[in-house]
């Protein structure tokens, strides 16, 4: 009598799954290829529990990128394996999830492709570098929902296929977050992006300051945008932009983005005057009957004052006052920092990218 035979199962009783659903762990290469990959990346939810990987393989034939994913099977003859396959659920969720979550408030650095989101996040350290799946063709596919809120700098590959994909791109984002383009330096080869700059030698400083100096705010609208990342809005378009409104630090006097000049004879007390003002913000108390609206985070920069001095007239200030500080008041004097560190300069981009190291959003 012949053996029974067994129906075969059909193919599309297999499921894909998040690899953490079955507790499997990445492994080392793709299951049909036998070399070592160049690189792995490891796509991971806001728990950091692995979701599937891409790999990377470098040959003499050039560079060949690969997606794994898990895929399951249930019934009578359960089994599991890892497929070369794409992750099939639209939205695709994106690279750098774990990284979000880990740094609520950090300002987004979307690029193209892993590796320029893993050098994102290495040479800007105030923005947490992330990217979606498949490259410039698949960014209408991803879920880019965990960027709402954020402040995101989009920075395109340098070819007409990365300029596609930001045009995709803006309008998903343009609605939710607060989205700034970075433009392309001159250096930046073609195709090239944030990993080749580091490959080319510039340094972190560099990188950093290149995003936040030569970004561009957009705004739904039309824009005539010069090469250097400059941008000129049509008047129409001005109009019928939303703003947030301009708070008071202090009423009626100092407003947010702005800019007041206190002068006086020497000796009459301006360090006094400027520190009583600094307490009344950082404190949400009232100062010569203007009072601050709600408390803010003030950094005071004193570049001649010994620090000994401004610590006694500081602690008279606080013993003074019947508020307390409710936000931080932070102090930058020549007599804190290490001898090998001087002053920032106000005046350069240097000077205000490092004051600009020491804040933050309060």
């Amino acid at each position: 009598m012949p053996p029974e035979r067994r129906e075969r199962v059909p193919a599309d009783d297999w499921a894909q799954i998040p690899a953490f659903g079955d507790g499997a762990e990445a492994p080392d290469g793709l299951p049909n290829r036998r070399d070592k990959p160049t690189k792995r990346w490891d796509y991971l939810d806001e728990m950091g529990r692995l979701l599937f990987c891409v790999f990377r393989y470098d040959t003499s034939k050039g560079k060949t990128i690969r997606p794994l994913t898990y895929w399951a099977r249930t019934g009578e003859e359960p089994a599991s394996e890892w497929r070369v396959k794409g992750w099939q659920k639209k939205p695709v969720p994106l690279y750098g999830l774990d990284r979000l979550t880990a740094r609520p408030d950090a300002a987004v650095l979307l690029v193209e492709g892993e590796k320029a989101a893993d050098a994102a996040s290495r040479l800007v350290f105030d923005m947490v570098g992330v990217t979606w799946y498949g490259g410039a063709e698949n960014a209408q596919n991803a879920d880019f929902s965990p960027l709402k809120g954020r402040t995101v700098y989009l920075w395109a590959d340098n070819d007409e296929a990365g300029r596609k994909a930001a045009d995709t791109i803006i309008p998903l984002l343009e609605a939710d977050t607060s989205l700034f383009l970075v433009a392309i330096p001159e250096e930046m080869p073609e195709k090239g992006d944030i990993a080749d700059l580091e490959g080319l030698g510039w340094t972190v400083e560099q990188v950093a300051n290149w995003v936040t100096g030569n970004s561009i705010r957009h705004q739904k609208g039309e824009t005539t945008k010069a090469k250097s990342g400059l941008v000129a809005v049509e008047c129409k378009d001005l109009l019928n932009m939303t703003f947030p409104p301009r708070e008071r630090l202090l009423s009626p006097w100092l407003p947010t983005q702005g800019l007041a000049m206190v002068y006086a004879m020497r000796g009459v007390g301006k360090t006094f005057f400027a520190l009583e003002v600094a307490y009344t913000v950082a404190s949400g108390g009232e100062f010569l009957g203007w009072k601050a609206e709600k408390p803010a985070g003030v950094l005071y920069i004193d570049g001649e004052m010994p620090v000994n001095v401004m610590q006694e007239r500081l602690r008279n200030i606080a013993a003074s006052r019947k508020e307390t500080l409710q936000k931080p008041l932070c102090v930058l004097n020549q007599d804190i920092q290490d001898i090998s560190t001087p002053m920032p300069r106000i005046d350069d981009m240097d000077g205000q990218n490092a004051i600009k190291g020491l804040l933050d959003d309060d």
